[in-house]
């Protein structure tokens, strides 16, 4: 099939190894995130009040970063879409936790979650406009 290339892959199978990893990595990071709220606890030594939000928010962060990174799977409105995107699976997460013993659904969590993912939305794309907006200026 001469004249015919697939991006940064292999020509024969049209699959793409980069797309690959990050499609996996953030896969790995919702099973991350699925494992972990499965667990009845999870040690930590409490160093300060209400740790476990900004433990929540710092996981969720992450795991917003790796949805950024992947908003080629949103078309459109791709920063409302990783948003509702990371909305979603942290509401999800909650639910989890509600039928998991010892574990419960806390609407504080969710918040932190949230949060979390607004926060990577937010330093990303504010960082993409940025950057644009300095080409735009040198072009």
């Amino acid at each position: 099939m001469e004249g015919k290339r697939s991006v940064g892959g292999d020509e024969a199978s049209g699959v793409r190894p980069r797309l690959l990893v990050r499609r996996g990595i953030l896969f790995l990071a919702a099973m991350g995130i699925f494992f972990l709220s499965h667990q009845p606890s999870l040690p930590s030594v409490p160093l300060f009040p209400m740790q476990d939000k900004l433990f929540h928010l710092v996981e969720f962060l992450i795991f917003g970063l790796l949805l950024c990174w992947n908003d080629d799977i949103f078309r459109g409105r791709r920063v409302l879409s990783v948003a509702l995107a990371g909305f979603a699976w942290a509401l999800l997460d909650e639910i989890h936790q509600a039928y998991v013993p010892g574990r419960d659904c806390d609407v504080t969590d969710l918040a932190a979650d949230w949060s979390g993912v607004l926060l990577a939305v937010l330093i990303v794309f504010r960082s993409r406009a940025r950057r644009e907006s300095r080409r735009a200026r040198r072009g």
